[in-house]
């Protein structure tokens, strides 16, 4: 069984998440990571999908600074909580998927 796992990282508004998935690939399947390809896996196992909310004041809304301030002061927690969660270490991770704004 061929296998890869993922990293992914979303941040909207005022949450922010971090996820591993275990991409699994049958034995015999051909494909390349280097190459754009459209090739399915066989199965895919969430290892872990840990998140955190900012909750400003009652009445503030979101100021864009004070959430990228949450987000700055929970990235590596909740990273480093992920990579726990799944029992891997960084070093098993090979790919890094983010959401991207316009």
């Amino acid at each position: 069984m061929k296998k890869i796992i993922t990293i992914g990282f979303e941040g909207s508004a005022n949450k922010l998440g971090v996820g591993i998935v275990e991409h699994r690939y049958a034995e015999n399947q051909d494909f390349d990571i280097t190459k754009e390809n459209e090739v399915s896996p066989n199965e895919v196992i969430v290892l872990s999908n840990v998140r955190d909310t900012y909750n400003p004041p009652a009445g503030q809304g979101f100021l864009p600074k004070d959430t990228a301030a949450h987000h700055r002061n929970w990235i590596v927690k909740l990273t480093t909580m992920a990579i726990e969660e799944a029992k891997l270490t960084a070093a098993d991770i090979n790919a890094v998927c983010y959401t991207k704004g316009l």
